[in-house]
């Protein structure tokens, strides 16, 4: 009976191993979702000091971050810059950028989709590249919208080997974020 038992939970066992590893290989897209509250907060960014984004008055401005609070899953009271690194598999094609947020405010949230390079020898000014944004508009209370960017580069293959990948996320105070999505696909 234990003989039985044993062998039945092996089988089991490599079932789920197998259809894990069928799933992860099975065409089609993919998502990476990343929880707004899981983004470190930084005292300034690409997007936000030398090249700000945020406007004050209608004049480009950096915003001062404020870590802010979470409320049910969002980045309540924050501004400025936050980050999280994105995980995505060897060899794949990110095809689309997603930004979830609760826009009931004048002002707007980005996130930029960022590739770094980090081979030995590459200057430190080069080998950094946008490869998508996503940015809310328009002012609508007490709901969740999804602002997207289809343009991505798709012809940037991910290589974790040479490049580093992570979203910026500039919050101009007022939304409320909840996640950036990245999409993607085997070729």
């Amino acid at each position: 009976m234990k003989r039985f038992a044993a062998l039945l939970l092996v089988l089991v066992l490599a079932a789920s191993v197998g259809w894990v590893l069928i799933a992860e290989s099975a065409p089609g897209t993919k998502v990476v979702t990343l929880s707004a509250p899981a983004f470190s907060p930084r005292d300034y960014s690409t997007h936000n000091n030398g090249d700000p984004v945020c406007e004050n008055g209608g004049d480009p401005a950096a915003v001062e971050s404020e870590t802010g609070g979470e409320v049910r899953g969002d980045i309540d009271n924050g501004a400025g810059s936050f980050f999280h690194t994105v995980l995505l598999p060897q060899a794949t094609k990110v095809t689309k950028l997603r930004l979830v947020v609760n826009d009931n405010a004048d002002t707007d949230v980005w996130a930029y989709l960022i590739r770094r390079k980090i081979e030995n020898g590459t200057a430190n000014t080069d080998g950094y590249q946008v490869m998508g944004r996503a940015v809310s508009s328009g002012a609508v209370a007490a709901t969740l919208r999804a602002f997207s960017d289809t343009t991505i580069k798709h012809g940037l293959m991910i290589d974790n080997r040479r490049f580093v990948y992570f979203v910026e996320l500039v919050h101009c105070g007022g939304p409320e974020p909840y996640s950036v999505q990245v999409f993607y696909q085997k070729p």
